[in-house]
């Protein structure tokens, strides 16, 4: 994904960027761009890879990342997710808990 966006934003996207949030917040920052995320069954991983902690926790953050603080206010236009299971908390505060209908 980062390299596809390095590709079509090649004046944003600087080597150092290893985050696809870092990306996403220096394109929006620099080209003035807004991003719709779509993402179709965002808890496949927790239901077919259920003992994977370690990834699950990865894919956790990355999504914080996507949806989650300042950054993404800047660079995400609209998000629309699909799943069966609720987002839920993970140590004192949901992993996701800005989002509008």
């Amino acid at each position: 994904m980062c390299g596809e966006l390095k590709q079509a934003y090649h004046q944003c996207v600087r080597d150092t960027l290893v985050s696809l949030p870092a990306v996403l917040a220096n394109i929006q920052n620099r080209a003035k761009e807004s991003f719709i995320i779509i993402i179709d069954e965002w808890d496949c991983l927790f239901r077919e890879d259920k003992n994977n902690e370690k990834l699950q926790i990865e894919y956790i953050n990355l999504l914080r990342g996507l949806f989650k603080g300042t950054p993404s206010g800047a660079f995400l236009k609209l998000a629309y997710i699909t799943g069966i299971l609720p987002i839920k908390k993970y140590g004192t505060q949901s992993a996701l808990n800005n989002f509008g209908v």
